[in-house]
């Protein structure tokens, strides 16, 4: 299958509505949620060339860089990029286009060198799309973050991605569980309250702990014809307690279709 060359911030969608679905196509410039966006201004992301330009803006300070790849960084399902700002400054970025190629989604962050977490993340559609009126989906996959320490390197995490849509009452919420930091220690899951679908396809909601206290924000969008797939991004503390901030994201596919995940049920 081929797999496009993509500019996130050239790509959006025309809605459309019948009866029994809504839907549509590409066009147009999309808007992304503050709270996600958080310190990129915009990414050009080539999944055939293996290349990333990412554009940030540091409070105030310019960051356009070509990301380099580094495969021996890739968190399962997800290619990461790396770039350095100063010799103090390193970036971490972690993407992913599903193989159905029909959604984007990334998370970029760096190293928190003098105290402060900077990154962001997007998603984007980049396929004809349509979401139903009626039942329910479940979608499982992988989920890839960063976060910085203050030390040489991001950290890099992993877990699983699970969501729940009920369409009939255009509403999604799940779970990222089985979280870890890549070849470290466990952090907690992280609950995706209930957030609503929009005429778009899109949601935005809180993150929170086991104790359901907030933690952040995620967001995402469907993809694929009846929704088969599902992207989003997020933006949390991942450590109750902690000032760290992780920037994250999920690409998954809908059970029951292609290529879905083997611990569908």
């Amino acid at each position: 299958m081929l797999r496009k060359a993509l500019s996130i911030t050239a790509v959006a969608l025309l809605a459309a509505c019948d009866g029994e679905n809504q839907g549509g196509t590409i066009g147009g410039t999309p808007v992304f949620p503050a709270e996600l966006a958080g310190n990129l201004n915009a990414a050009s992301y080539d999944a055939v060339a293996d290349t990333l330009r990412l554009d940030m803006d540091l409070d105030g300070t310019a960051f356009v860089a070509d990301y380099t790849r580094r495969p021996d960084l890739d968190v399962p399902g997800y290619e990461a990029y790396v770039a350095r700002q100063s010799p103090d400054r390193s970036f971490l970025a972690l993407f992913r286009e599903n193989p159905r190629g029909t959604l984007v989604a990334g998370a970029v962050g760096d190293n928190a060198f003098a105290g402060d977490a900077f990154g962001g993340s997007t998603y984007v559609r980049i396929d004809t799309w349509s979401v139903p009126r009626a039942g329910t989906a479940t979608y499982i996959g992988s989920y890839a973050g960063v976060f910085g320490t203050g030390a040489t390197d991001p950290v890099r995490t992993q877990g699983t991605a699970r969501l729940e849509a009920r369409f009939a009452a255009m509403e999604v919420g799940g779970e990222i569980g089985n979280r870890a930091i890549v070849g470290g220690a466990a952090l907690p899951a992280q609950t995706l309250a209930t957030a609503r679908i929009d005429a778009n396809g899109e949601f935005l909601g809180a993150t929170q702990f086991p104790d359901l206290t907030t933690s952040g924000t995620y967001g995402g969008i469907f993809g694929g014809v009846d929704a088969t797939d599902v992207a989003g991004v997020m933006v949390f503390t991942p450590i109750q307690g902690s000032t760290v901030r992780e920037f994250g994201s999920f690409n998954v596919a809908r059970c029951g279709t292609a290529g879905a995940d083997p611990a569908c049920p």
